[in-house]
């Protein structure tokens, strides 16, 4: 019952187009906050089985010189899922507990052009529909997973290096949708490359977890070796 696994496969129809397939399974162990953890409204549970998961998934891709684009279709099966719950709104305590069954259908699909020889732009867009056999739960943190997800990036080499502009949307279920503009600026020195990122550009105000805002905006700058 502890087995996990992966396989995968990728054919090639004809020229240009591709198909494949993919199948897993994963297993995620319940955390020491989950088994154990307590304060006067959040309590773990002892008694917690592993979550078990299985992925199916089916696509292809079409690949004409630089450009390309693809989409996938993906079903994931959830055994025994661990979340933060109570059975309702006069229930005092939100109590770490395994959900029974639940299944996320969705597709994803992606494509990339090469507007000039120094330009190029990427597309990306994610739909998934979570169903969870769960008597009616109430959770802590919300629904947690994006119903709808894109995002559009320009990327431009130029300077001895690669600029990128991009934005993303998200929307959670029973929740409104955010818009985030990012920006990234990344220039190699031999097995080196130096990047500084931006994220959330404009200062939007939202909330993965429902409840908790996160940063308004944030930068990142660093190092990459390889060798």
């Amino acid at each position: 019952d502890s087995l996990m696994y992966s396989l995968k496969g990728h054919w090639k129809v004809w020229e240009g187009f591709y198909v494949r397939s993919a199948l897993s399974s994963h297993i995620r162990l319940p955390s020491f906050t989950e088994l154990y953890y307590g304060d006067p409204t959040t309590w773990g549970n002892p008694g917690l089985s592993p979550e078990r998961s299985f992925d199916y998934e089916a696509g292809f891709d079409h690949r004409q010189g630089a450009s390309s684009c693809g989409v996938t279709f993906f079903v994931r099966k959830e055994k025994n899922i661990i979340d933060w719950v109570k059975s309702g709104p006069v229930e005092a305590l939100w109590e770490a507990r395994n959900i029974d069954r639940g299944t996320t259908r969705g597709i994803e699909a992606y494509a990339r052009q090469e507007l000039r020889d120094t330009v190029s732009l990427e597309e990306t867009y994610t739909f998934a529909q979570r169903n969870l056999e769960d008597d009616g739960y109430l959770y802590k943190y919300g629904v947690n997973y994006a119903r709808h997800q894109g995002a559009v990036r320009v990327i431009v080499r130029a300077l001895g290096g690669a600029q990128a502009i991009g934005i993303r949307y998200k929307k959670k279920p029973a929740r409104d949708g955010w818009v985030l503009l990012d920006a990234k600026f990344e220039y190699p020195f031999g097995k080196a490359a130096v990047f500084l990122s931006f994220e959330n550009l404009l200062g939007t105000e939202y909330q993965e977890i429902e409840g908790v805002a996160e940063p308004a905006r944030y930068a990142e700058c660093g190092m990459r070796f390889t060798w």
